[in-house]
């Protein structure tokens, strides 16, 4: 891990330098701005705040991103974040869900989160592999595309969604 993270400083460290060669800014200003981030972001653990769980700790990591965002001039009014385009379907899947439950966006009748619960249930590391290895084989097997097809329905539940949100 050590040499892991000597190669993720080494990243910080010459990203700075060449922003510092063209005047943005400087190694400095990287670290003060991520001290005052931390600070800003955890008065439960630098201020004076007090909270009691996680979920608490969680929600108020959102109400301060929505501040920040608000004071920059940048709002929350997609329906979803945008995620890195060349993400993997099966992680771009896994984010939008992700975002689908914590903002408990309407999905009836196109999720069936029943079935997600109890497939959840069952569900271990090894069998999830095995199911997924089998999708996979059983795809190559049909000349079907899993990454195609799993973005494509992430992305028929995401418009389907958006179009519920922006009805109401």
């Amino acid at each position: 891990m050590r040499e892991e993270l000597g190669d993720v400083l080494v990243q910080v460290i010459f990203h700075a330098q060449l922003a510092a060669e063209r005047g943005d800014f400087t190694l400095d200003d990287v670290a003060r701005e991520i001290n005052e981030k931390l600070i800003r972001r955890h008065p439960h653990v630098f201020g004076d705040g007090h909270l009691d769980t996680s979920a608490q700790v969680l929600v108020q990591w959102d109400e301060i991103k929505k501040v920040e965002k608000a004071t920059a001039g940048r709002s929350d009014s997609a329906v979803f974040k945008p995620l890195p385009p060349r993400l993997p379907s099966l992680m771009f899947a896994e984010a939008v869900w992700k975002q689908i439950d914590k903002k408990k966006l309407p999905r009836d009748g196109l999720v069936d989160a029943a079935r997600i619960g109890e497939l959840g249930a069952e569900l271990t590391a090894e069998s999830l592999g095995r199911r997924l290895f089998e999708l996979a084989a059983a795809a190559r097997a049909k000349d079907l595309d899993p990454e195609g097809a799993l973005r494509s329905e992430t992305a028929r539940v995401m418009a389907a969604i958006e179009k519920r949100v922006e009805a109401k």
